[in-house]
């Protein structure tokens, strides 16, 4: 995938930081929202929004996937649609903690499946130790469909990354606004029905167009400038 010049000026490590605040101020915009359209039709208004507005950024029909790619480039939108889809669908049913808590054991399940030294098991440890500090304590009541969709948003986060490494090492140029309309397309079935919604109010597209730049076009634009 296309990597962007770097910017000496802005540690990465910032820029990760600023990727991960950016991600949840967008989930705690798009949780309100849920009130008046489904999850499903938010997640289509930010996949939808996001490929847009990094389509009009990053011209990617200038070095568009070849065929050969189709393969790989479906897998990563499908992966997308499962991790955004089921944590959008999780947030409606339990606290935004939970779910993000819930979810992040799938990438530290392919951390810990990929380390190769001792320190890196360490690094796994404390952030599972963490993860176990911020996770309900048993005989609390929360929502057992909502834990089970964070659980499949968890799969589809650990999947994003494994089809994301892939896409890396086959595509060239700017993959990720293809890969946000594939996956908005897998949503939309979904979510139809809230976007006449949608539409008859300005407001609620405003909203969406938010939670997209919040929690889709800021992070992949830091994350490509290190």
């Amino acid at each position: 995938m296309a990597v962007e010049s770097s910017c000496p000026s802005v540690p990465p490590s910032l820029l990760l930081l600023g990727s991960m605040v950016s991600v949840q101020w967008g989930a705690a915009l798009a949780k309100p929202m849920m009130v008046e359209l489904t999850p499903a039709g938010v997640v289509v208004l930010r996949l939808g929004f996001a490929a847009l507005v990094l389509m009009l950024i990053q011209r990617p029909w200038l070095h568009p996937p070849s065929t050969a790619n189709s393969r790989s480039l479906v897998w990563f939108g499908l992966t997308m649609a499962v991790m955004n889809g089921f944590f959008y669908a999780a947030i409606a049913r339990i606290p935004l903690g939970i779910a993000v808590t819930i979810e992040f054991l799938g990438p530290l399940g392919v951390a810990l499946y990929h380390s190769r030294r001792r320190l890196d098991l360490l690094w796994v440890l404390l952030a599972a130790i963490g993860i176990a500090l911020l996770m309900p304590l048993p005989g609390s009541t929360l929502d057992p469909i909502g834990l089970l969709f964070a659980l499949i948003a968890a799969v589809g986060w650990a999947g994003y990354i494994l089809a994301a490494a892939q896409a890396g090492k086959e595509m060239t140029g700017p993959v990720l606004p293809w890969v946000l309309a594939i996956a908005g397309l897998c949503v939309l079935p979904f979510g139809w029905n809230s976007l006449g919604v949608a539409i008859a109010q300005p407001r609620l597209l405003t909203m969406g167009l938010f939670v997209a730049v919040l929690s889709s076009v800021l992070p992949i634009r830091w994350s490509l400038r290190h």
